[in-house]
């Protein structure tokens, strides 16, 4: 489970241009420590971390790494990003079924000492390293957040920030594009398996095959819509819908022009 989370959270770190001055609370520079909370933690770590001062941490940078091919050394991702990376994991904090579905009428004696344990260390270890971000090489104020803050609110309100892609809209609408790709691979498909003899068929029974097949095809394509409808807006699921609809007419018709150009030309003279 903490693989999967470290893949699933892997972040990218963007470099800070040497030409460029970047206000200091806005730098990757001085962000906090993190600390990664895992629950419900039970996993063996593997043989090669299971020795180490930190298991659970030296895992996480196993999966958050990888080798600069310039100078050949590990570079940590998420440590060019934070100050400090922490995993702390946390037991069971229950065994039995009742127990763990509403844990709100456990007392805290009748939770798991592996759990109070390690609750107790994260407890610590968040305590002892929460230190007020640095600004000009003091503990950040009151005053200095407020100028902070009027600085971000006026830029953003002269477009000095530029609006970031979000990664859950690109990653649906590749979703979207492959699957409508793959509906118009097969809708093609069904239209050259309907006159592909040597013997042209009638026009009117090519009509029909096709129409059949573009109902087959409309209504796997609105299946796949209504699936990606909770994902893609409405009105983006509308205008797929239409783009779909109108290409699909167009393949129609010239399709049916073929056939007739077929049977034109193998009519005797």
């Amino acid at each position: 489970m903490l693989a999967r989370r470290a893949q699933l959270f892997r972040t990218r770190t963007s470099t800070e241009q040497a030409n460029l001055e970047t206000p200091e609370f806005l730098s990757v520079r001085s962000f906090p420590p993190l600390t990664w909370v895992v629950e419900d933690f039970v996993q063996e770590l593997p043989e090669e971390h299971a020795h180490s001062s930190d298991p659970a941490t030296a895992w996480l940078r196993s999966y958050l790494s990888f080798v600069n091919d310039t100078s050949g050394e590990e570079v940590h991702i998420l440590s060019k990003l934070y100050s400090n990376v922490k995993v702390q994991t946390l037991f069971l904090p229950a065994t039995s079924k009742p127990e763990l579905q509403d844990l709100s009428k456990l007392q805290w004696t009748q939770l798991t000492s592996e759990f109070k344990k390690e609750l107790g260390e994260l407890k610590t270890h968040v305590l002892a390293n929460l230190h007020a971000r640095s600004f000009e090489g003091e503990p950040m104020t009151g005053r200095t957040l407020e100028r902070s803050l009027r600085f971000i609110v006026q830029g953003l309100q002269r477009g000095m920030f530029h609006e970031l892609p979000s990664l859950w809209t690109t990653w649906t609408q590749q979703v979207a594009e492959m699957s409508l790709q793959d509906a118009d691979t097969w809708f093609s498909s069904l239209l050259s398996s309907i006159d592909h003899g040597e013997d042209p068929i009638p026009v009117r029974d090519f009509t029909n095959k096709a129409t059949l097949s573009r109902e087959m095809d409309s209504a796997a394509e609105l299946a796949l819509l209504a699936s990606l409808g909770t994902l893609l807006p409405v009105t983006s699921t509308t205008d797929v819908w239409s783009e779909v609809a109108a290409r699909r007419s167009l393949e129609v018709e010239d399709a049916r022009s073929k056939s007739v150009q077929h049977l034109s030309e193998t009519k005797p003279s």
